[in-house]
């Protein structure tokens, strides 16, 4: 009997306990299998090295996630002791398996931890009642906070009446799906911005096409380019030969302006999902599939977000004396650049990419680079783009030299990219493209490498397409 749930029963069945409280069962053959079914909802590629489990009950889902997540750290919040002991003497998990229990209340425990988590499972309850503070805004918002950015949370609703619950919760994460298994009903959320179509922006983020400074200084650099829209919806014209278009990147319908040329307009939305009158969703995306970008939240602690790997590849580099970071010319970078292996036979067109970059905004672009202290050579580059309109910058290029990457010295140039944007008080650093299913394979390397940093995620629906007149 305990004090805070009351009568528990425990039985032993075909070779399997189950644990009940209240008449519902808290461990038992059917939770095992439930549990098992949620898991497999998380990628297992996924890194999951901390979970928080709200509510242990018997702990039979420990040795799930060992066996799903090898070398996992868990951690369980559980209220009342009869059932850690009954945990203890079941041993539904080996010994060296024994998560960190802290006993106590669950919305007094949440806020207390510091530390994030990569996954969190949420079965709180008493017999088949939820804690009434589940609801409450505070309580929620601890749990929003507990789980890293790119992390997954996993809720349990065993009767109807708490699919409200569900609705409450995802008005702070992302619901990325929801599954019936049997008499119970399994959500899966994940925060704002980890790949969504539709995923809302934060405050005072804007994609680098779309801001209007950007775009003016890009319409000067060739004859062949123009500006078209109108102020706060501007795009960006161009010409290949007889063939005009337009391209604009925003949620609001851009206002098409006179022209002397039959065009193709682009309408790239960012969250917006309807097709507006006169417009055409096309089959094929014609733009980035998605992109990714970090915002600096705390100058002070800016590497909190990045990924326990980068944060060592960090501090190896701060640490290291055979190379220095610093900032050069174009024409030095460039000359350092031609010397990497990689990309040969794109180097030549990214380095034009590079110089008109440079001839449109000037001194807003930046060339860092990773120069050895013995040698004086150049081994690594990473060139950026400042829209300080916008408080952003851009990722344009980078390089690093196979000699100089068992120095950290990739980690160490995106962080002084990281500290050039803190001294010039910028907010958001765009690493621009991200590999999406249907681009090329070799994308994929240096995505995993971006996605250590603490990013935010982009998914672009399909643009949309129209055909208009000229004015002649």
């Amino acid at each position: 009997m305990s004090e805070k749930n009351g009568e528990i029963v425990c039985v032993r069945f075909f070779g399997s306990w189950r644990v009940l409280v209240g008449g519902y069962e808290e461990s038992s053959p059917y939770m095992r299998r439930l549990w098992q079914y949620a898991l497999r909802r998380v990628p297992k590629n996924v890194p999951i090295k901390k979970v928080l489990i709200l509510g242990l009950g018997a702990g039979q889902n420990i040795s799930q996630l060992h066996q799903r997540f090898l070398k996992c750290k868990i951690t369980a919040i559980e209220w009342d002791p009869v059932m850690v002991e009954i945990a203890n003497q079941l041993k539904m998990y080996p010994q060296e398996w024994r998560p960190q229990i802290l006993l106590a209340d669950v919305e007094q425990a949440v806020e207390t931890l510091r530390e994030k988590f990569d996954l969190i499972l949420f079965d709180i309850y008493t017999a088949n009642r939820i804690l009434p503070s589940v609801n409450a805004r505070g309580f929620i918002s601890q749990m929003v906070r507990l789980l890293k950015s790119d992390g997954y949370l996993l809720f349990n609703a065993n009767i109807a009446t708490e699919l409200s619950t569900l609705e409450i919760i995802g008005r702070n994460l992302r619901e990325c799906g929801r599954w019936r298994y049997r008499w119970n009903t399994i959500a899966l959320f994940r925060h704002f911005g980890c790949g969504m179509i539709g995923d809302p922006l934060p405050r005072g983020y804007q994609p680098f096409h779309s801001v209007d400074e950007y775009l003016r200084r890009e319409s000067f650099r060739s004859a062949r380019y123009g500006l078209g829209g109108v102020p706060g919806v501007h795009g960006l014209r161009w010409h290949h030969g007889p063939l005009w278009f337009e391209r604009y990147t925003t949620d609001q319908e851009p206002t098409i302006t006179p022209f002397d040329h039959w065009r193709m307009v682009i309408w790239q939305p960012i969250i917006r999902l309807d097709t507006p009158l006169g417009w055409r969703r096309s089959w094929i995306q014609m733009n980035a599939r998605k992109t990714c970008f970090a915002e600096i939240l705390e100058p002070q602690n800016y590497w909190a977000e990045w990924s326990s790997h980068a944060q060592r590849h960090r501090r190896r580099w701060l640490k290291q004396q055979e190379f220095v970071g610093g900032e050069v010319a174009l024409e030095e970078f460039i000359e350092a650049y031609r010397k990497c292996r990689k990309l040969m036979m794109l180097k030549e067109d990214f380095i034009k990419i590079l110089r008109r970059k440079a001839g449109a905004h000037g001194g807003h672009v930046h060339y860092f680079i990773a120069r050895h202290v013995d040698t004086g050579d150049i081994r690594a580059g990473l060139a950026v783009l400042d829209i300080p309109e916008a408080q952003q910058s851009v990722h344009i290029i980078s390089f690093i030299q196979p000699d100089a990457e068992a120095w950290s010295v990739g980690f160490g140039l995106i962080d002084v990219w990281f500290k050039h944007g803190i001294d010039h008080h910028l907010r958001f650093l765009d690493f621009d493209l991200f590999w999406a299913p249907g681009d090329p394979r070799g994308w994929k390397g240096y995505s995993n490498f971006k996605r250590q940093f603490g990013v935010r995620y982009i998914r672009y629906p399909n643009p949309l397409v129209k055909f208009v007149r000229g004015s002649k």
